[in-house]
């Protein structure tokens, strides 16, 4: 099953059927969408755990070799470890390959507001947390600078589809074929325990890691003008974004009702 039919079953339909524990559950942790705090619970809940990092000491390759090297790792070490969980600033690109040697993968994700995913991007990106921080400072010194940057665009969609070429429809299509569940941020609680259900943990959030500290290079004004042009350069993701919400807000009063149930029983 996948998350196309979270929108045609009941949710205790959807979770009956989706429901297992011995699956690999792969997390593709797209950047500023509360992954850090998801990541944490599922180490503790879902052991063993890999995190699929990249190391940023390296300076010889470029990113997207710096991570397929990290996906070859873990695969590599899954051939001896059995891993239940798995996370990673990863595309459906490499969740296909870890698919392919580890065919029990389920795929899941987490989506956020475009307009404040793009802008806590930014931010997050301006301090030492992100190791390459100066370097992004130099290359973007205005946030309308990072916002007009191709690569700064669409960038759940690309994530989770490969390119913006794919029309909106055909990527949706294709999200609810490969992945079991989709979250939102805004609706985080509801989307933890309807992944941890599916786990076979009924468990709500606890943690909250990596909260972006203000300083002086990463301060953003929400302007009418700077949330109109994050919104008319990603269409794709906000397309993206209100398909899932909607999803979410009609299976609300359904999540409800089994969190009563739960407390009753």
């Amino acid at each position: 099953m996948s998350m196309a039919s979270f929108g045609q079953l009941s949710l205790p339909e959807y979770l009956e059927q989706n429901r297992d524990d011995q699956n690999l559950w792969l997390f593709l942790h797209i950047p500023k969408t509360a992954g850090s705090s998801l990541s944490t619970e599922l180490s503790r809940e879902l052991a063993p755990y890999r995190n699929i990092h990249i190391d940023y000491t390296r300076k010889d390759v470029g990113r997207p070799t710096q991570i397929q090297d990290a996906v070859d790792r873990f695969l590599a070490d899954a051939k001896t470890t059995r891993f239940r969980s798995a996370s990673g600033h990863i595309t459906m690109q490499h969740a296909t390959q870890i698919r392919g040697a580890i065919s029990r993968t389920r795929a899941f994700t987490f989506l956020r507001d475009p307009v404040a995913r793009v802008i806590s991007d930014f931010r997050y990106q301006r301090t030492p947390l992100h190791p390459p921080y100066k370097e992004f400072i130099a290359r973007f010194p205005r946030i309308e600078d990072y916002v007009t940057a191709p690569q700064s665009q669409d960038k759940m969609y690309r994530f989770l589809v490969g390119d913006r070429k794919t029309p909106l429809q055909q990527g949706l299509d294709r999200i609810g074929r490969e992945f079991t569940f989709v979250g939102t941020v805004e609706k985080y609680p509801m989307s933890f325990n309807i992944i941890f259900r599916l786990f076979g943990r009924d468990v709500m959030p606890e943690q909250h890691k990596r909260a972006t500290p203000k300083t002086e290079d990463n301060e953003v004004a929400e302007t009418a003008e700077l949330r109109k042009l994050i919104l008319d350069v990603n269409k794709l993701d906000t397309g993206l974004y209100d398909h899932v919400s909607g999803l979410l807000k009609a299976r609300e009063q359904e999540w409800t009702d089994l969190q009563a149930a739960s407390k009753a029983a």
